[in-house]
């Protein structure tokens, strides 16, 4: 019963560590230390031939499965190493195709306003903003 826990939160970890590092680079930057730091110990587990017990269950990690977890934990530190400091990702062009923004501003989207931002009922306060243009709020002039 305890290896199934085991075995399910190493799995829960995995996926989370997994997901957090995709999509953070600052993630990366730590996994690569603390893949650094686990392979140190593992490392010299294995070079001591110290056999280390797995609490609440009679199995032991040999020295051979400690040199092995250290030769991954190595490998993934690399790899967080790279993708974290050295690897920069490529600039994406947010622009759409010339023959999209032309078709676009011959066919205005209903309700489009073409740089005018007002509310949406008349009722609303009488403010223009748009944070997606980078507008923030302002007072609307008196003659729009």
């Amino acid at each position: 019963m305890i290896l199934a826990l085991y075995i399910f939160a190493a799995v829960v970890m995995a996926i989370g560590s997994l997901y957090f590092a995709w999509r953070s680079r600052e993630f990366r930057k730590f996994l690569a230390g603390a893949f650094f730091v686990s392979s140190g110990p593992l490392f010299y587990l294995s070079l001591a031939d110290v056999s280390v017990p797995l609490l609440g269950t009679g199995f032991v990690a040999t020295p051979q499965i400690s040199g092995g977890r250290a030769i991954v934990h190595f490998i993934l530190f690399l790899l967080c190493l790279y993708f974290g400091f050295v690897w920069t990702p490529k600039a994406r062009d947010e622009s759409p195709p010339a023959e999209s923004q032309a078709l676009s501003d011959a066919t205005p989207h209903p309700g489009s306003h073409r740089g005018r931002c007002e509310p949406a009922l008349p009722s609303a306060p009488a403010y223009r903003g748009c944070f997606a243009r980078g507008r923030g709020f302002a007072p609307r002039p008196a003659g729009d």
